[in-house]
């Protein structure tokens, strides 16, 4: 790995084809940006259609030969995470590329169309069905990638918390739920690039983290933050953060660059904080085995999406 690697560094990606969830702010923007300057077939699977057409004006000016497309993707509802995967296999006959980024954080209590607390829903849940619906094209093509976009939040997540109170009947607290929802989306992860490994498929999954990074999704949280030392904290940490420029190089790398590895976890140099994309080490929970296992097949139960290995 370059000591400083940017998006100079990406290989060209003419030829592939990527999926991008969340595109239109924040790390998603950014990510789909660098797959946008360096020619790949892109897809922003977006929740605000037109915004995500705005998108792709400002990509066009970056790459005017470029192909990309806007396609709707509510991940807070099932029926419309299988119209998107349906649609795009419709459409292509591969994917290359898949990067679960969408999500929300710290938000007050809800339940998705579904029924599930948002965070879950959104955050894990909605990706872990989308990965399984497009599973087919994914197994068929070589050298394909998932990313999951995990953050330093997982190290206070706790899988066997969330599978004993799923439905947060007991107690919700909405930083806890977000950094359940963040350690579920790393552990499943692993436990794909385990499974594709068992069955002998070429294609890997791994985590990625921005660091410390300055995104719309940190700012919008802190006018909700009812304790004023919170808000405070929240406002000092904003000052220290990096731009969402740097935040999104890990993912960049995970997703594109020759060398990075099905299993391991991406994030930045500097304390796990700032800096350039270095690997890191997650949780020891993240690695529990049996309790992935337990989070697989709750997730199948409760979506209805079978993986098809």
């Amino acid at each position: 790995m370059a000591d400083h690697w940017t998006l100079e560094n990406m290989p060209d990606q003419t030829g592939k084809v990527v999926i991008v969830t969340g595109a239109t702010h924040g790390l998603g923007y950014e990510v789909a940006k660098g797959f946008a300057a360096k020619n790949a077939t892109l897809i922003l699977a977006v929740r605000n259609m037109t915004l995500g057409q705005e998108r792709i004006a400002e990509f066009c000016q970056i790459n005017p030969n470029g192909r990309f497309e806007v396609m709707s993707l509510q991940l807070d509802d099932l029926t419309s995470v299988r119209q998107f995967a349906e649609e795009f296999q419709r459409k292509y006959q591969r994917l290359d590329i898949l990067v679960n980024n969408a999500g929300i954080m710290a938000v007050p209590f809800g339940k998705t169309k579904d029924g599930f607390e948002m965070h879950i829903g959104v955050n894990y849940l909605g990706h872990f069905a989308l990965t399984g619906l497009l599973l087919p094209l994914i197994k068929q093509t070589p050298g394909a990638r998932v990313i999951a976009v995990a953050s330093e939040a997982e190290k206070y997540g706790n899988i066997e918390s969330l599978l004993a109170d799923f439905d947060y009947e007991k107690r919700y607290e909405r930083w806890m739920a977000y950094g359940h929802s963040k350690l579920a989306q790393l552990m499943f992860a692993y436990e794909l690039n385990r499974r594709f490994q068992q069955h002998g498929y070429q294609a890997q999954a791994m985590g990625a983290h921005p660091g410390f990074a300055r995104t719309n999704l940190r700012v919008s949280v802190m006018p909700t933050e009812r304790n004023l030392f919170h808000r405070y904290l929240n406002a000092f940490f904003e000052l220290i953060s990096q731009r969402q420029e740097l935040g999104a190089l890990p993912l960049l790398y995970a997703a594109a660059a020759p060398e990075a590895q099905g299993g391991e976890y991406y994030g930045v140099s500097r304390f796990q904080m700032w800096g350039y994309p270095a690997k890191n080490r997650s949780s020891r929970r993240s690695h529990d085995e049996q309790v992935a296992k337990r989070l697989w097949e709750k997730s199948e139960a409760v979506t209805g999406v079978r993986f098809a290995f």
